[in-house]
């Protein structure tokens, strides 16, 4: 785990951004006070991103607003925490030792406090940063001595802490996402929230 921020940067020669396209991303901001966004119909994701906090990125859903999945509580100790599925008594003894679950309680509900054990590492945030780090944009652009289009990388920013998320850094980073990622290929909306 990585405890500091890592920085990215989403423009650059390679990405196919021109100094008037960034003047026009910038422009727009100042006359509008949002990005430019051109979102392509019927997007294969949708990257929410909270101008309320800090512009933080969630994959698919608003970075706040979860919507878990219905799976049962052996589903979900088996996906998230590695555990086997019990077949003999016991293999349901363990889990009544270990976690304090009955057979009954493991083919039941998740308990929320649960859900929200594992969602900062596997939530929307998390789902944003892995799929943005994938596509590895890392290319900076200044004009007169200013630098646009950064994205922040978290991995356990402090200690203690096992937060996965990404943060553009202001609306003109914004912009310069959704142009990067149209660049790559990649047929992904962005809705501010």
């Amino acid at each position: 785990m990585d405890i500091f921020t890592r920085r990215r940067f989403l423009i650059g020669a390679i990405s196919g951004l021109t100094t008037i396209m960034l003047d026009r991303f910038i422009s727009h901001f100042a006359n509008h006070g949002e990005p430019l966004i051109k979102n392509h119909r019927d997007p294969k994701h949708t990257l929410f991103i909270s101008r309320d906090q800090e512009f933080q990125i969630g994959l698919d859903q608003h970075p706040f607003d979860y919507k878990f999945p219905n799976i049962s509580l052996i589903e979900f100790l088996v996906k998230f925490y590695g555990e086997s599925v019990p077949k003999s008594a016991s293999d349901f003894n363990y889990f009544e030792m270990e976690y304090g679950y009955t057979e009954r309680n493991l083919n039941g509900e998740v308990p929320i406090d649960l859900w929200y054990d594992v969602a900062s590492r596997f939530g929307p945030c998390a789902m944003a940063h892995r799929y943005l780090s994938s596509l590895k944009i890392e290319a900076a652009l200044s004009k007169n001595d200013q630098r646009f289009g950064g994205l922040n990388f978290y991995d356990g920013p402090t200690i203690g802490s096992d937060y996965l998320g990404v943060h553009a850094e202001d609306d003109v980073s914004v912009s310069l996402l959704q142009h990067r990622l149209s660049v790559l290929g990649h047929n992904v909306a962005i809705e501010m929230v």
